[in-house]
């Protein structure tokens, strides 16, 4: 005894009361106030395991049900059928090629105009101002008329009112063609802006033509003709015009050449639209 301090003594001393006097952590009564309602052997517990147990086996059984239904092409179990889940093949009908075809002409004609009518005016003495003018006359005109030539389209067919635009557009540029004055060139600009529904048109055509996926893709169609006419129109101007000067062309007959070939595409598309079979849809 004389090897331990009194400190220590006294420290076995408290420890191994207190070990006398604790209550046994591992009796079953003592385990069971501590474990409440998650004891294992509690009633309760068991039931809510088994309510989870089913509610999942339940969920789990809709889940397949639902994917074997979708593989099946089959409704729900409501008799709602399920359209979410559709074939897609990525082609469009026939009838939107010459829908794309119109917009491409006619947007390859205001591409020749854009590059040509300065050019054309010039031959005229036209000033700056006429030539400003020319070329607003156009988008005023379109401004204007669009939404009223959208709306009639609504009401006597979208086929209909594009061989319409196409017919305007094939009368504006003979006018700039054959027009001896300036004011007669400032009016065919004006007219063509007047027929300039195409795009507008042809995207509400193609989207009453085709639906779900379809419809983003023959919007695309269409705004991608758009462009390339623009960007192919002053490309074909220059083209032609050096084309008509090697044949040996006039100078100031040169322009007009090339409005006429241009009012010559509008027209043999319309014509083509015009004989193609029957069962485009007009709306």
């Amino acid at each position: 005894m004389d090897r331990f301090p009194a400190c220590v003594l006294a420290l076995l001393v408290c420890v191994a009361g207190a070990s006398a006097f604790a209550p046994n952590c591992h009796s079953p009564h003592l385990q069971s106030k501590i474990s409440g309602l998650n004891h294992p052997a509690d009633p309760r517990c068991l039931i809510s395991r088994l309510s989870f147990s089913t509610s999942s086996v339940r969920i789990l059984r809709c889940r397949s049900t639902d994917v074997r239904n979708a593989k099946e092409g089959r409704g729900g179990e409501d008799g709602v059928s399920d359209n979410t889940i559709e074939e897609d093949d990525g082609k469009l009908p026939p009838s939107v090629l010459p829908i794309c075809l119109g917009v491409f002409v006619q947007m390859l004609g205001e591409g020749i105009a854009i590059s040509s009518i300065p050019l054309h005016l010039k031959g005229f003495g036209a000033s700056a101002v006429q030539v400003g003018l020319a070329t607003s006359a156009f988008s005023v005109a379109q401004m204007v008329c669009c939404p009223l030539i959208v709306k009639l389209s609504s009401r006597i067919g979208r086929t209909t009112v594009l061989r319409i635009c196409l017919a305007g557009a094939t009368a504006a540029s003979f006018v700039i063609t054959l027009s001896p004055t300036i004011n007669g060139v400032i009016f065919g600009r004006f007219l063509a802006g007047i027929f300039a529904s195409a795009v507008p048109v042809a995207q509400a055509g193609v989207t009453d033509m085709v639906s779900g996926a379809k419809s983003s893709l023959a919007l695309s169609r269409v705004a991608s003709a758009n462009q390339m006419g623009i960007v192919v129109g002053p490309a074909m101007s220059a083209f032609l015009a050096y084309a008509f000067g090697m044949c040996g062309l006039a100078e100031h007959l040169q322009m007009r050449a090339v409005f006429f070939v241009s009012g010559l595409f509008a027209l043999g598309v319309l014509i083509i639209d015009k004989l193609q079979a029957p069962g485009t849809p007009a709306a």
